[in-house]
């Protein structure tokens, strides 16, 4: 069973601090939740880790699915605490938040882009104001090539809901393969160290969300004023997320484990509003810490050479037993 990782699951995980509620929302006998590979499972995923920035204390910003999180990268608050069926063409888009840092960018002159396989999170705003900033991945490859990268990128795997459920997804979600996950991120990382623009670069790459797997660090409070639609019940949005990966990558990047913090999604969007006297959107993105506190901008460093890495590919499962 994909370990469940909606708020309500992740509220028994937490169990109030005591950290030891992974399996009690599992199958009887299922202890894929506190399961763990080594660093010889994922040796482009280590290579990074060892070679660049990797953060110990860097949270999610909500104890909840993806969809939120994503919100929370791009807006500095949330208005859905779940994660659904991206809409189709003329269904109703959940998000009606009107201000994301694509707007901070476009008022201050700048540029933004957003790469992905299908369903981009751009693609959730009731306004459709940022679908003209939304490409496909193919276009992340000429432009990262032609040094024609936008100021600020964000960059999805395929986590469209039929990669997903068939297990052919390149995002380290159950039910795809970590193999053919590690070697997409090989190709952004090489496509990026290759780009023109590689010298002036700042490149994050983090997980959303825990997914449902074991944890032992209580995530801490944050200050947070969103209000939720609704009747509720809601999730505490004051708290942050169970822990996940994040490794900073770039020329500013040194080789080193960042134990500070806590950093989240949105101490991403302070480096942002930080490099360009950019206005925060919420109290969150206000308070947040500056990741670009741990980078070092006095020089330039080589980029590390990624081991040889080839996936076998993906089979399609038939998980339609498993689905919640």
């Amino acid at each position: 069973q994909d370990p469940f990782h909606i708020w309500q699951a992740m509220e028994t995980q937490y169990n109030k601090g005591a950290m030891d509620g992974f399996l009690k929302d599992q199958p009887v006998g299922d202890h894929f939740p506190i399961s763990y590979y080594v660093k010889e499972d994922l040796p482009i995923l280590a290579a990074m880790a060892e070679g660049y920035t990797t953060y110990d204390q860097y949270f999610s910003s909500m104890m909840g699915p993806t969809w939120p999180n994503r919100i929370y990268q791009m807006c500095a608050t949330t208005d859905i605490d779940i994660t659904g069926f991206f809409p189709k063409p003329g269904e109703p888009k959940p998000v009606k938040l009107e201000t994301a840092i694509f707007d901070r960018m476009r008022d201050a002159g700048l540029t933004a882009a957003y790469y992905s396989f299908g369903e981009p999170m751009t693609g959730l705003f009731e306004s459709g104001k940022y679908d003209d900033i939304t490409y496909h991945y193919d276009r992340f490859l000429e432009d990262s090539a032609a040094g024609n990268l936008a100021n600020v990128v964000f960059l999805d795997p395929d986590y469209t809901a039929a990669a997903e459920f068939d297990g052919t997804s390149n995002d380290f979600h159950a039910y795809g393969s970590i193999q053919v996950a590690q070697e997409f991120i090989a190709e952004v990382h090489d496509t990026l160290v290759q780009s023109p623009q590689w010298d002036d670069m700042v490149f994050i790459m983090n997980f959303d969300e825990s997914g449902g797997f074991y944890e032992h660090v209580p995530p801490p409070t944050v200050q947070d004023d969103t209000v939720l639609p609704g009747k509720g019940p809601f999730p505490d949005l004051k708290r942050l997320g169970f822990r996940v990966p994040a490794i900073a990558m770039g020329p500013f990047a040194p080789q080193k484990l960042e134990s500070g913090g806590p950093y989240e999604h949105c101490s991403i969007l302070k480096m942002i509003e930080w490099r360009w006297d950019l206005e925060p959107m919420t109290i969150r993105d206000e308070t947040a810490l500056n990741i670009a506190e741990t980078l070092d901008f006095s020089a330039r460093r080589d980029p590390i050479t990624l081991p040889p890495f080839i996936a076998e590919p993906a089979v399609v499962c038939d998980n339609k037993d498993h689905l919640p």
